[in-house]
């Protein structure tokens, strides 16, 4: 009987009001009128179907593949460039160098495109909390900064179009067998600086050493003409001859011999043996 008594009283306390049941009768009827997404949903939705599509895109099996090839492929085409060819003014030479030019920017824009791929699809957090990425990054960056016309214009800044050959590195950050070498090397930095501190102290012995058993002993063939045969503003003509074809002091004396008996009506000296400059 006491048992029946509880289980009453607990079910008249359980039990809702007539108010309450009111309540959640229109709260459960109630239907909310459709609204239009506001601009931060629509915005976060957007962001939602542009990561998985970055997802999807960074981790197709081809992607990686692709950008190596881009990566090689870009450092053969850097080997390309030389002061020979700046100084080139022909038509050719032009139309070659142009032709770099636009293979360069079209290189840096698909570099930029895997970055902010990357970025998107894992976040910026995610992107650079890898270090290797900075290292990507960096080297893009500068890349994109010598795409600018004023940067070949300033000298200052002229030695950031250098930095492109910088691209091989991104290699590190597609190994991890070459991470691995690197860190290694980085950790034993500090014995390698030990023996780089040796092989120092040995060089400057040898280089002090060569200095004072050589010095004025090392000489040079030049070919003298004095002014009588240029245009006298220049005043006398010092030509250097190439070292790889005189054998020797002696060999440089007898040429100097014989051209000074073979153009003397002309007043050509003949060759000269002077001491290297800085010897």
């Amino acid at each position: 009987s006491q048992c029946g008594a509880a289980r009453a009283s607990r079910a008249r306390n359980t039990r809702p009001s007539a108010a309450q049941s009111a309540n959640e009768r229109a709260l459960y009827d109630y239907v909310p009128t459709p609204r239009k997404p506001s601009v931060v949903e629509r915005t976060v939705n957007l962001g939602h179907r542009s990561r998985q599509l970055s997802l999807r895109i960074v981790l197709h099996p081809w992607f990686n593949p692709f950008i190596m090839f881009l990566i090689f492929s870009g450092t053969l085409l850097l080997t390309f460039e030389s002061a020979s060819l700046e100084r080139n003014q022909s038509q050719s030479a032009e139309r070659f160098k142009q032709a770099l030019v636009a293979l360069n920017i079209v290189y840096t824009c698909f570099f930029l495109v895997e970055l902010l791929l990357k970025i998107v699809a894992y976040g910026a957090r995610g992107y650079f909390g890898d270090r290797w990425n900075w290292l990507d990054f960096a080297i893009v960056a500068f890349s994109l900064i010598g795409l600018f016309p004023f940067v070949s214009s300033l000298s200052a800044l002229r030695g950031l179009r250098t930095l492109r050959a910088l691209r091989p590195l991104r290699l590190l950050s597609k190994y991890p067998e070459m991470q691995l070498v690197v860190e290694a090397l980085f950790q034993t930095m500090p014995a390698i600086l030990n023996v780089i501190i040796v092989l120092f102290g040995l060089w400057v012995v040898s280089g002090i050493l060569a200095v004072q058993l050589f010095s004025g002993r090392l000489s040079s063939c030049v070919l003298y003409v004095p002014p009588v045969l240029t245009a006298p503003s220049f005043g006398a003509l010092r030509v250097p001859l190439d070292p790889y074809e005189l054998a020797n002091k002696t060999v440089c004396e007898a040429m100097g011999d014989e051209l000074a008996a073979e153009y003397e009506a002309g007043g050509l000296n003949g060759t000269l043996c002077e001491p290297l400059s800085g010897a």
